[in-house]
């Protein structure tokens, strides 16, 4: 095994585009583009105490009611209309988890909101895991 150790990779045609091998028989080689297939930013958020478990590329959180959480990018996205995901839970007695949504966010704030049954309160153990992908600014 070699290992190579490099400071700056740049694809020869285009700079952020290369040829990577896959990795077995059927498939010798896939284009990807290695600055937009990483994640901008993501968050482990836990409203019991509000604040970050595990967080890239955040710098604030706002509680914006049951179940409606925002929180800042500390390098924003070039605009609003970014890819995100996420999922939420609460009441780890039950272990109820919801789908939640992403709207009303900016190219610097991202707001994710329970679509179903939000009762979650800041007592209930609430915790919601997101993650973001898009251009920076």
């Amino acid at each position: 095994m070699s290992t190579f150790i490099v400071d700056n990779l740049k694809g020869k045609t285009t700079a952020n585009t290369m040829t990577v091998l896959a990795g077995h028989a059927t498939d010798s080689t896939t284009t990807t583009n290695l600055e937009q297939g990483l994640a901008k930013a993501y968050v482990q958020f836990s409203d019991s105490d509000s604040t970050f478990d595990e967080t890239f590329n955040t710098s604030s959180t706002t509680d914006n009611g049951n179940g409606d959480i925002s929180y800042d990018f500390s390098s924003n996205m070039s605009n609003a209309n970014y890819p995100a995901s996420g999922e939420a839970g609460g009441d780890f007695s039950s272990l109820y988890s919801r789908i939640i949504s992403h709207g009303g966010s900016t190219a610097s704030t991202v707001r994710f909101r329970c679509t179903n049954n939000a009762s979650f309160s800041t007592n209930q153990g609430f915790r919601m895991s997101s993650i973001i992908h898009g251009d920076l600014a």
